[in-house]
């Protein structure tokens, strides 16, 4: 069993005393809604965040982009803020973006713990221990299937039914949610034109997912995505050698994918996730040039 740290352990820490904090109002992100998802697909509750565009109340005809991130507890108002700020360079388009992460508590251990089950597609036990120890509690895993489900049959069509959108959806995942991302590439490769899979975690339970990309090669010869892969220069030599080998794959199996891959100098497996999405939008909503 080949296994390592997705994300490892995401300290929390705080700079304000529990008097300010019980006193201190939140600070919103702006344009940016909150819905709770009851899932019929796994039977779970999910905190479902959208940030809007600036022009969406201003052309109220118009349809956008949108881009959906896993891990929102951690990476959805860095998502947010990114694509907010590059728009303003004009490197990208106005776009929703549109994070899931379960509802109830914040705290790590019981965001790792649960994220475990939803993002990784087969059962790992030698994960599970690993998680037991981490998390102090029982973390199930395999879960990836229903929670696909609930992008599929409950998710995107009700972002698509509440917002105006234009059927141009990117997915961005972090660790897990880039193993997450992979597997939802081979299961339903419709779905979304275009991925950024940051530090993606294709070591699970022995390179599962490099196997089922060779499953998927087997009867099928195109691929249409606009994909960006990452990892950090001191990630684990698994995560960044699986990248490549991945890479080398779908480069020689699909002619019709737009691949790109970067390693970044200096970036760690907790630091990468800011350049890594900065890169990733930049590149996946580039112009095409003219022929």
């Amino acid at each position: 069993m080949r296994f390592r740290s997705g994300v490892a352990a995401i300290a929390s820490m705080t700079c304000v005393s529990a008097l300010h904090a019980q006193t201190r109002p939140a600070v919103p992100l702006p344009r940016t809604e909150i819905h709770e998802l009851a899932a019929k697909s796994n039977g779970q509750s999910y905190r479902i965040s959208v940030s809007l565009p600036e022009s969406y109340a201003q052309n109220p005809t118009a349809r956008y982009p949108a881009i959906y991130v896993t891990d929102a507890d951690w990476v959805f108002g860095i998502t947010a803020q990114t694509q907010y700020l590059l728009r303003l360079d004009n490197a990208v388009p106005d776009a929703l973006v549109v994070g899931i992460s379960r509802s109830g508590p914040t705290d790590v251990n019981i965001v790792g713990a649960v994220r475990s089950f939803d993002l990784s597609p087969t059962r790992d036990l030698g994960a599970e221990k690993i998680y037991l120890n981490r998390y102090k509690r029982e973390t199930p895993t395999g879960g990836a299937a229903a929670f696909l489900r609930v992008f599929l049959d409950e998710l995107i069509p009700d972002i698509e039914r509440t917002y105006r959108t234009n059927g141009d959806r990117t997915y961005i995942g972090y660790s897990l949610g880039g193993l997450f991302g992979a597997y939802a590439l081979f299961q339903s490769p419709d779905t979304f034109g275009r991925m950024i899979l940051v530090s993606p975690s294709l070591m699970w339970d022995d390179d599962t997912m490099l196997k089922q990309e060779a499953a998927y090669a087997a009867g099928h010869k195109q691929l249409h995505v606009r994909l960006f892969m990452s990892a950090g220069e001191f990630e684990t030599p698994e995560m960044v050698s699986d990248m490549r080998t991945m890479a080398n794959a779908l480069t020689a199996h699909y002619p019709g994918v737009e691949l790109s891959t970067k390693i970044f100098e200096g970036e760690r497996h907790l630091s990468t996730f800011p350049v890594a999405v900065t890169r990733g939008l930049k590149i996946v909503f580039a112009e095409k040039p003219k022929t």
